[in-house]
């Protein structure tokens, strides 16, 4: 009988140890896109119609002017965005322009006050968003830190 309470004993006293460690929180694999959109100001790099449907904006389809290529995007987490048109100005642009935005569609697509975007890439440093238009030809947006 003694010999039961003991291993009762030990065995109790085994397993309160074991449960009582703290266990590890589990980390994605990938971080939120709300958090890789917010972390830091994404620069406009590229955009164009992709008429080759290629999924890319080749070289022919790039529509971005010299004006734009230094435009940053900040968006916050609160929902709210800026759109910074820096150094090199464009005629007719305002300096800072404001957006809201959300997330839907299991975090594919990005929703904007004016329309919507489809998230084709979203990484630490790259988001390729495109338009949600059901024509062929897609508007291909290319961002990057």
């Amino acid at each position: 009988m003694k010999m039961i309470k003991l291993f009762a004993v030990i065995l109790l006293a085994f397993v309160t140890i074991f449960s009582c460690n703290k266990s590890k929180e589990e980390t994605p694999d990938y971080p939120d896109a709300t958090l890789l959109l917010t972390t830091k100001p994404w620069k406009l790099l590229s955009y164009g119609f992709d008429h080759n449907k290629d999924g890319l904006i080749s070289r022919n389809e790039e529509s971005i002017k010299d004006c734009e290529k230094d435009n940053i995007s900040v968006f916050n987490r609160d929902g709210s965005g800026i759109v910074m048109d820096n150094e090199i100005s464009c005629e007719g642009n305002n300096k800072i322009g404001q957006f809201s935005w959300t997330l839907s569609n299991n975090h594919t697509l990005l929703d904007f006050t004016s329309g919507a975007a489809y998230i084709t890439s979203l990484s630490g440093d790259n988001l390729i968003i495109r338009d949600t238009i059901s024509d062929p030809v897609r508007l291909i947006v290319v961002y990057g830190h």
